[in-house]
């Protein structure tokens, strides 16, 4: 080889081992390697709600309302390659940021109580769904407990009695859970599925799981829903010593125009004092377009009847079209403020 030859050949193996072309040379290797796996997308699909109206609680003046004011999106990702499935979703909740709030009124956005004006992130969730069930990672999330188990009586707009709903509040259950993780069991036996979650409610207790909570539900397409769940509540996040257990079993079936509803739920060691609560309620189609639904729901204390109470709540809708109703409702109470609420809800 002569000395220009040498010469040219030692000035290609300086410049492709320069550090400048290395990265260049590293991507055309890879690229050069097998194909990446292939994903395929569905979303984001974008959705929300709104529904505003009027409300007007005893003592207190007529007021227009934010019932139900949230904006998020949500999608599915597949791969190619794997059985594996990921879903995600995303929801902001402005209710509260809108209201005018107040010690006689509840609103969404709001679960932990007060009259902030504060913008709540509803629902931030991950789920990785496989042939043998689904893992669920939720820093924010609608409780799956209450969806499930208490769903069928809660058909109303403002008197939903779930326990962050103020001086109206009937069960133990909370609707808004956070730092959730949970295993949800692949549909069996013709149409049980079990779920199993941890919460963790306090960082920096040396326990990683303040709230235990599992239920068994079954559905078929007959329209009969059953369910029995139990939750346990460490008492490292109570004000007592003992563990806070809540137990419910819930039963629905639908007849045709007719739904009807059942719930009762038991709650032992509760900070103020063990009580059972239970609600029913019935739906009914009066034609295509109007809906008129009936509901009775009572809390009993074992010790402080002073926390006693008990509500007859009633509504009809007008569905304009299917994403879109007109609703007039009123809750009366034993105890707790009455009160009549009406307006239109948009989803879309």
């Amino acid at each position: 080889m002569s000395f220009t030859s040498q010469k040219l050949l030692k000035g290609y193996i300086h410049a492709a081992t320069h550090p400048l072309w290395l990265a260049p040379l590293s991507c055309a290797i890879l690229l050069a390697g097998p194909a990446q796996a292939q994903e395929s997308h569905s979303g984001p699909n974008f959705k929300g709600e709104l529904a505003t109206g009027a409300l007007k609680v005893d003592d207190r003046d007529i007021d227009a309302w934010a019932f139900g004011l949230e904006a998020g999106f949500d999608g599915l990702f597949t791969f190619d390659d794997t059985p594996l499935k990921l879903s995600y979703d995303f929801v902001a909740d402005f209710t509260n940021a809108v209201n005018d709030n107040d010690a006689l009124t509840w609103t969404p956005g709001n679960p932990n109580g007060g009259t902030d004006d504060d913008i709540y992130i509803r629902t931030a969730r991950l789920l990785l769904i496989s042939d043998y069930g689904s893992l669920l990672f939720a820093p924010r999330i609608p409780s799956g407990q209450w969806n499930a188990l208490y769903s069928e009586i809660d058909n109303y707009y403002y008197n939903r009695f779930h326990a962050q709903t103020g001086d109206i509040a009937i069960f133990g259950q909370v609707e808004q859970a956070s730092d959730v993780i949970a295993y949800v069991s692949p549909t069996f036996g013709g149409g049980f599925r079990f779920v199993g979650t941890s919460l963790t409610l306090d960082d920096a207790n040396n326990k990683d799981s303040d709230v235990w909570a599992a239920r068994l539900v079954y559905n078929n397409a007959e329209g009969l829903k059953a369910g029995i769940g139990h939750v346990i509540t460490n008492a490292e996040q109570l004000p007592t010593d003992d563990d806070y257990h809540r137990s419910v079993a819930s039963l629905s079936h639908e007849f045709g125009r007719l739904d009807l509803a059942g719930i009762y739920e038991i709650n032992r060691d509760h900070p103020t004092g063990d009580f059972d609560s239970y609600g029913t309620n019935v739906t009914y189609d009066l034609t295509n377009r109007w809906t008129t639904s009936l509901g009775y729901a009572e809390k009993r204390h074992d010790d402080n009847e002073a926390l006693n109470e008990r509500v007859v709540v009633a509504d009809i809708k007008y569905h304009l079209g299917e994403n879109t109703t007109l609703f007039l409702e009123t809750g009366q109470y034993e105890e707790a403020h009455d009160n009549i609420a009406g307006g239109i809800s948009m989803k879309f």
